[in-house]
């Protein structure tokens, strides 16, 4: 037998091991990456209209000697409904997906103003503190309420995670305010 061949053999049997050894350790780090799924870290924050569906919500006001008295809700382009009010009400939901305990809380603008929030009985300057476990749901109606006539309003709702602002652009929507 000649060196080369030799040489060859080695070589062949060396790549045979690092080939082995590669394949080993790609199914150990499949079973890994099964076993131990990194999850994606995120809070789930929504706006659903009073009947518990993405459509309902408040998009017209009316006011009469500074006070609110009609708020129509759109449920479709063709479907408006209309209830004597002094609020608009809407259903806001956050969901913890952050994998630890997180607190949060709501604020509401309206065309930048700081506007009260109607919970539980009660206008407040906010929402919270409220303090969610992983996977732990809070889902609660509110109201809130315009203080002037003007069309294109924009309603911010305002989540803070820890203090901080959760998102650059927070969910809203556009109203109208009409004077009677």
């Amino acid at each position: 037998m000649t060196s080369d061949t030799q040489d060859n053999k080695m070589r062949n049997r060396l790549l045979s091991i690092v080939l082995i050894v590669a394949v080993m350790a790609a199914v150990a780090a499949l079973f890994y990456t099964i076993e131990n799924p990194v999850e994606e870290k995120f809070t789930e924050f929504y706006l659903l209209g009073t009947e518990g569906k993405a459509e309902g919500y408040p998009s017209e006001f009316v006011m009469d000697d500074g006070k609110m008295n009609l708020v129509r809700y759109e449920y479709s382009q063709d479907e408006v409904r209309e209830a004597t009010e002094d609020r608009g009400r809407l259903i806001l939901g956050i969901v913890n997906h952050e994998q630890e305990e997180a607190t949060y809380q709501i604020e509401i603008t309206i065309d930048g103003e700081r506007a009260k929030v109607w919970l539980d009985g009660e206008w407040l300057n906010s929402i919270g503190p409220i303090t969610l476990t992983h996977e732990e749901k809070w889902e609660q109606e509110i109201g809130f309420a315009p203080q002037h006539i003007g069309d294109n309003q924009k309603v911010n709702f305002i989540l803070y995670k820890d203090g901080q602002p959760y998102f650059e652009d927070p969910p809203h929507l556009w109203i109208d305010v009409k004077g009677e």
